[in-house]
């Protein structure tokens, strides 16, 4: 399988495990008292990585990735993209447009030919569905979220207070082998970047809601390494058992909405107060700024809103797509460097730490054109083995 794309998708994947890579070998290397060693990436394991969905079997099943109403859609004024993959996002959906469970795509469709885009995007924001306009890159350079964050890095760093330094275990079979995390994330990014630390040897908990189940491929395709629990915030004895998992957890990772955890005492500042020394990482769509930061969102979303959707247009009308969830992908292996970076600081200078990332503004970094004569090192291992493994 190949990358093939308008904006250079192999490049932002391969820079992103590439930094991810770097940074795990840098903690081997200190914890082993060693230089580190030089990293080769394999293009075809890459690419097998950031399209897992097209390669993942359940029973021996291919799973069904994208629902039925999700996807592109012309409205009365222009396209728009939906997300209904979770249930609970389709049934919101459904009752936003007036049709019941029964009605069909071309009913679905019908309904959105009749609305402005604008219209569909707003009233799906009020009542927690998932609809984007689809733009180009000028018009969304000239929307209020894309100024917000416009100046804003994609991956911010905060260090608060003081703590008493953490110190790693004698033993390291594996770099990050002693480090506890808890993983308090969904979809793709999050879960990518927590599957990560645990390939590198950490023992990661992953924790979701019983209300809100997670896709089960997809919870499965995302959580080699990890254990897995469900715990009810709006229970007492759950929150009591979050409490205990957080006093013993260096590292805890977030893929909500930013706001979205705050009433259960989970924001970045609450956090940094009742467990000094806690790393804290979040991942989220649109950024913690501007007026979209606290809406749903995800790489398909993003991607349609920011004019990605229109640069992989195949005739500059209809909208496209990137040939892998590259934004998800690269947001999670991006984070990951940030959380063994951090926890050498166990070796004495440990400090609350919180690192955020945002998915909309890997657009930018997408789209950059390739330096002249550069060769991308997936595309290079590609051409040497053809063709490329499963």
């Amino acid at each position: 399988m190949r990358l093939d794309s308008r904006l250079d998708v192999a490049e932002l994947v391969t820079d992103s495990i590439g930094l991810a890579s770097a940074a795990i070998e840098q903690v081997a290397a200190v914890r082993g008292r060693r230089e580190p060693r030089p990293l080769r990436l394999r293009g075809d394991l890459i690419t097998t990585s950031v399209t897992s969905e097209r390669h993942f079997r359940l029973d021996d099943q291919l799973p069904r990735a994208w629902a039925p109403l999700s996807g592109f859609w012309p409205a009365r004024d222009g396209w728009v993209r939906t997300h209904a993959t979770y249930p609970h996002h389709e049934q919101r959906l459904r009752l936003m447009l007036g049709l019941d469970d029964a009605a069909g795509v071309e009913t679905f469709a019908a309904a959105v030919a009749e609305r402005s885009a604008v219209e569909l995007e707003d009233e799906a924001a009020e009542k927690g569905a998932i609809v984007v306009v689809v733009r180009d890159h000028q018009r969304w350079a000239r929307h209020p979220q894309a100024a917000a964050v416009a100046g804003t890095p994609l991956i911010s760093r905060e260090t608060v207070g003081a703590a008493r330094a953490r110190h790693w275990p004698g033993e390291c079979a594996l770099p990050l082998s002693g480090l506890r995390v808890l993983d308090m994330t969904r979809v793709i990014a999050g879960p990518v970047a927590t599957r990560d630390l645990a390939y590198a040897g950490a023992d990661v908990l992953r924790v979701d809601s019983p209300r809100l189940p997670e896709i089960a491929w997809q919870h499965l395709d995302t959580g080699q390494g990890k254990r897995s629990t469900t715990l009810d915030l709006a229970s007492r004895v759950d929150r009591r058992v979050l409490t205990d998992l957080l006093a013993t957890a260096d590292v805890v990772v977030t893929g909500y909405r930013p706001g979205a955890l705050h009433r259960f005492g989970l924001s970045p500042d609450q956090l940094a107060e009742d467990y000094p020394g806690l790393v804290i990482g979040s991942i989220s769509a649109w950024g913690r700024e501007g007026p979209w930061r606290s809406r749903r969102g995800s790489d398909s979303i993003v991607q349609a809103a920011t004019g990605i959707a229109m640069v992989e247009s195949p005739d500059g009308v209809r909208p496209g797509a990137l040939p892998a969830q590259a934004l998800d992908h690269s947001a999670g292996t991006s984070s990951l460097p940030r959380s063994p970076e951090v926890s050498l600081n166990r070796l004495p200078t440990a400090r609350h730490c919180t690192s955020r990332w945002r998915c909309a503004g890997w657009r930018t970094s997408c789209s950059r054109p390739p330096l002249p004569g550069h060769v991308n090192p997936a595309l290079r291992d590609r051409r040497r083995r053809r063709p490329p493994r499963p």
